[in-house]
């Protein structure tokens, strides 16, 4: 998922950084995104744009410590005491950017893009290009994406449905059914 926020302050404690972020974006995608990450530790990616205009990227490991959504959603990452973290971010601070993170059904994504790869002997771009192809009402092919990042939450769980079933079947027929292309 991707996220505009901003970085509003941090804090450094004996064992982590605490980045708080703001976002004025409190659709319901956005909050229960953040919400049910609470707690759970994963990679996540803060891009922002230095002084001389240069797009920075900072990647740590982390977790959402906390969440409040009144005024617009406000949370807290904690992420490990490492320098190279703590002067990026310093930079950061009270600057737009964008946030990036995998979502629980992302993780899922991932994950049975990863197992239909291997059932199929197919690079993984190649599994969810195949799978996100599809022949729309008027007849007109439409091409699939290569990144889960390109797909709409719909599609996501049409993805998630189809690859389910494909493996489900494989599972138990121990073979790939005709109809997919190898």
């Amino acid at each position: 998922m991707v996220l505009e926020a901003k970085v509003t302050g941090m804090s450094v404690t004996k064992h982590c950084v605490s980045i708080r972020l703001s976002s004025s974006h409190t659709e319901k995608l956005y909050v229960d995104s953040i919400r049910e990450l609470k707690g759970v530790k994963q990679r996540y990616v803060i891009e922002f744009k230095d002084e001389e205009k240069k797009t920075r990227k900072v990647s740590f490991n982390g977790r959402v410590q906390s969440i409040n959504i009144r005024r617009g959603l406000f949370f807290v990452i904690h992420a490990s005491r490492e320098k190279w973290v703590i002067i990026n971010i310093a930079a950061a601070v009270d600057e737009k950017v964008v946030l990036k993170f995998l979502t629980r059904k992302e993780l899922l994504l991932i994950d049975l893009v990863k197992q239909a790869s291997h059932l199929l002997n197919m690079p993984e771009e190649d599994v969810l290009y195949q799978f996100t192809t599809f022949t729309d009402k008027s007849g007109q092919v439409r091409p699939g994406k290569r990144s889960i990042y390109e797909l709409s939450d719909k599609r996501k769980d049409v993805v998630i449905d189809k690859l389910s079933k494909l493996i489900q079947s494989v599972k138990e027929t121990d073979k790939v059914p005709e109809n997919i292309k190898k």
